[in-house]
């Protein structure tokens, strides 16, 4: 995504946090869905790409992923089923869609102690939800070994979340993951390090031959 509009999305969102005024659908969905759990005393914590988002990486996202404790996942499926959102359980957790946007929204329930550690420790955000520490964040991305979430980790170090902090999360929370997070730490530096391309003169010249 260009730069400039990644800028623009990034301040509207500021915006709606300061207000708390939803800007789009996603998050319009996300502030009604904090709403819902909180009414309800479940706890949850933004995780996903408006996590990212909020730990330093600015790109778009348009659904939404929600960790919950898992003895609290079937009363939070309940409690949106009675606003009328769609969709039920999946292995993981839940799928469930917003009848009013059509955003979806990923119930994702705690599988082990450090999920629970997690959620506990949850910081709110500006627009006063919960969201996910930035190394346990990326624990659940190493954990899912999709390609965009590898990327994610990538672009969330070099946007100065602190490898050495997050290497040690993992080391208490899964050390079987380090081996491929010190991969993207890695390439992370490599990326930093790079120099941008030249390019032709400032006046067009043609490339030396």
């Amino acid at each position: 995504m260009r730069a400039a509009a990644l800028r623009t999305y990034r301040h509207l969102l500021e915006a709606a946090w300061v207000r708390e005024v939803p800007v789009g659908p996603a998050d319009e969905t996300l502030a009604r869905v904090g709403r819902l759990l909180r009414s309800a005393r479940i706890r949850f914590a933004v995780a996903g790409g408006f996590a990212v988002i909020e730990h330093g990486y600015e790109r778009f996202t348009k659904d939404i992923d929600l960790l919950v404790h898992s003895s609290d996942l079937e009363r939070a499926i309940e409690v949106l089923r009675t606003a009328k959102f769609t969709g039920g359980r999946t292995p993981l957790g839940a799928d469930m869609r917003d009848p009013e946007t059509s955003v979806e929204i990923d119930l994702i329930g705690t599988a082990f102690a450090g999920d629970e550690r997690a959620l506990v420790r949850a910081r709110r955000a500006r627009q006063s939800l919960p969201v996910i520490s930035a190394p346990h964040l990326i624990l659940m991305k190493l954990e899912t070994g999709r390609t965009k979430d590898y990327a994610d980790v990538v672009e969330l170090l070099k946007c100065g979340v602190s490898a050495s902090s997050v290497a040690r999360h993992l080391g208490r929370a899964w050390p079987e993951l380090l081996p491929r997070f010190r991969t993207l730490a890695e390439r992370a530096r490599a990326e930093r390090r790079a120099r941008p391309r030249r390019g032709p003169g400032r006046f067009g010249r043609s490339r030396p031959r």
